[in-house]
């Protein structure tokens, strides 16, 4: 494998000037830039990436920072950013922080070790103050699902209030006045923005009888709490924090022969691909990840974009019944 002093033995100039033409620095005569990159091409040398990030102290790297990509939910988010980086010769590094403080930080200090030189952040276990320390250390920083007051133009979001809201207010609309909601066992903003959502609905509606559970944000963690919820109260609807939660209530209850929706009707919240692989398909509220991901990476990169205005809707497929028509 050709190295920089092969290019330089052929194009019959120092090795220092191979380094100016590489790293785009310094003064080279015209001439010496063609004998190198004429050298390179003939030799098929291809600069070691890690070597000239060094050099120059950056990469054109974009460091992620999700909960877990292996969650449908964050697994599309990344294939969004991905998508972009590699279509403008960028090159992505993943990072799981599971909203824990400590894991977060370590990520990120993993990103800034490897010269990375763009991060997109979800974070629900750093504070306010520590995500605007880390905007004085990393100049390209977007922020995505989270609302930074520090950081106002740093950050990209949508009202997840609103998601909750609309699926309680359908389902009263529709008849049913004993509704669960089941919410991430983490104390988030995410948690408590989609429940007071669901609070506020009940509120609207004169109904006093609110039933909130936590649990693990997953399949098995939607299985426990509806087993739990089953042995404590009765339940016309349940509203689940994301789509994998709702999942396991539905398998919970396809277990236990209960009819879905005609005995208890089922929204998630997110819309993954998953939604339409169970039976019934899933009611959910849309979660524009993708765009949201898409439209923070070009903002990120420089990429020119309009600005957008995102919003959460109520995606009707058949896990909703209706006690009142």
């Amino acid at each position: 494998m050709p190295n920089i002093k092969d290019v330089a033995q052929k194009a019959g100039v120092s090795i220092a000037t191979v380094s100016r033409v590489l790293n785009n620095k310094g003064h080279v005569s015209n001439l010496n830039k063609q004998l190198v990159e004429k050298a390179i091409g003939e030799l098929d040398y291809q600069p070691n990436s890690s070597a000239q990030a060094l050099v120059r102290k950056k990469s054109k790297t974009i460091g992620i920072l999700v909960r877990d990509m292996s969650d449908p939910f964050f697994g599309q988010i990344i294939k969004a950013i991905d998508d972009i980086a590699m279509s403008y010769g960028y090159d992505t590094l993943i990072g799981n922080g599971f909203h824990e403080r400590k894991l977060e930080m370590d990520v990120i200090d993993f990103f800034l070790r490897q010269q990375c030189e763009y991060f997109i952040i979800h974070s629900q276990g750093l504070t306010d103050i520590d995500l605007k320390n880390i905007s004085q250390k990393v100049k390209n920083l977007i922020i995505i699902n989270r609302n930074v007051t520090r950081l106002p133009h740093q950050c990209v979001y949508v009202d997840q209030q609103k998601g909750t809201y609309l699926a309680t207010k359908y389902l009263l609309s529709h008849g049913h006045k004993h509704i669960a909601y089941l919410n991430s066992l983490y104390k988030t903003d995410t948690s408590d923005e989609r429940k007071n959502g669901y609070l506020r609905a009940m509120k609207e509606y004169d109904i006093t009888n609110c039933i909130v559970k936590k649990t693990e944000p997953n399949h098995y963690g939607g299985v426990h709490a509806m087993k739990a919820l089953l042995d404590e109260k009765k339940v016309s609807a349940v509203i689940c924090f994301n789509d994998r939660m709702a999942t396991g209530v539905i398998s919970y209850l396809h277990s236990h022969n209960i009819k879905i929706p005609k005995q208890i009707s089922v929204i998630g919240f997110d819309n993954i691909n998953l939604a339409t692989q169970v039976y019934p398909k899933l009611t959910t509220i849309n979660y524009p990840m993708q765009q949201i991901a898409e439209y923070a990476t070009k903002v990120l990169l420089g990429i020119p974009t309009n600005k957008i205005d995102f919003k959460l809707d109520l995606v009707h497929r058949d896990s909703v019944y209706a006690l009142k028509h």
